[in-house]
């Protein structure tokens, strides 16, 4: 199965899923980092999908900084170091990342819920 999220759609769910969650203030603040980190996960199939949501969570519960920081630090240490179609395989170190951040968001498998 292919992940490929389009311009649009990316656009459309950052707004209506991430930003929606944040006030004026913390909007300026946090929207560059925002963007600096989505344009990173950008065209990676479901390593993108996995970020959006994360981004997504995160900004419900107040957390959009600290895990834009995690995402970004990710990418540095682990994604950025790989060759660019190797990025878009979701193998077992990139599992365990987000899989940690689904954990320390809460969120549970929907078998599990």
């Amino acid at each position: 199965m292919t992940w490929k999220v389009s311009e649009k759609t990316r656009k459309e769910f950052v707004e209506k899923n991430i930003l929606k969650h944040l006030t004026s203030p913390e909007r300026v603040k946090v929207e560059p980092k925002l963007n600096e980190v989505v344009e990173k996960y950008k065209d990676l199939d479901e390593i993108e999908v996995n970020a959006l949501s994360v981004m997504a969570y995160a900004a419900e519960r107040g957390k959009l900084s600290e895990f834009l920081t995690r995402l970004d630090g990710q990418f540095k240490d682990d994604l950025n170091f790989q060759h660019p179609d190797l990025r878009k395989q979701l193998g077992i170190k990139k599992q365990l990342f987000f899989k940690a951040c689904y954990d320390d968001l809460g969120i549970k498998p929907a078998s599990q819920r």
